[in-house]
């Protein structure tokens, strides 16, 4: 049951990365981020600290891919990649459902460590046998999200971003979100809300 969550909660943020503030009540602007389903929301402030790209680590664990991050006063959330072998992936799910969710990267703004707030994964690779080990060998990805509290206007350029035994710092640009009650922000909200399923957070 806990995997059946986790897979849940991992689409979701995933495809929407707008668990922090969903509705018109708390938000006040919208950003697609031009990654296929992608928003995000803010309020007070239009401001969204963007990375968008893909950084590349080499961990004990396996290879280690960042491809969005984003942050505002709602919070951060950041989307990331492990693939590991097969030997390893008994391993790493025990840490993704461990008590401290070991598996979820430690996020670090200025000396602040912010609070993890809803986290989830899928596996990826096709044909992985669950459970494991795979008899046919290879490698099997796990896809993660994490969300972190931090509800304060913040001017940064990078965050500080630690995975298991690797770290790195990510840069961030800022862009504008459209305001909700113009015409491009209703025709996101349209998009956004017709293909969205309904779950709820996982939260620590």
């Amino acid at each position: 049951m806990k995997r059946l969550i986790s897979l849940a909660l991992c689409l979701v943020l995933m495809l929407s990365l707008a668990a922090c503030g969903s509705n018109k009540m708390r938000s006040d602007y919208i950003l697609n981020f031009d990654t296929g389903d992608s928003y995000a929301f803010t309020s007070k402030y239009p401001d969204f600290h963007v990375f968008r790209g893909d950084i590349k680590l080499k961990s004990k664990y396996g290879d280690v891919s960042i491809t969005l991050c984003y942050y505002n006063d709602l919070g951060f959330n950041i989307t990331y990649s492990l693939k590991t072998t097969t030997a390893q992936a008994d391993k790493i799910e025990a840490m993704a459902n461990d008590e401290n969710h070991s598996l979820y990267a430690k996020v670090t703004l200025g000396k602040k460590e912010l609070p993890i707030d809803g986290y989830g994964y899928f596996i990826r690779e096709r044909g992985a046998p669950y459970p494991y080990p795979n008899p046919n060998g290879g490698s099997v990805t796990f896809d993660l999200s994490s969300s972190y509290s931090y509800t304060k206007r913040v001017k940064a350029d990078k965050i500080h971003f630690e995975f298991l035994d690797v770290s790195t710092d990510i840069p961030l640009s800022t862009v504008k979100g459209e305001p909700i009650d113009s015409e491009r922000g209703q025709e996101y909200l349209e998009q956004m809300t017709s293909t969205y399923v309904v779950t709820q957070s996982w939260n620590k």
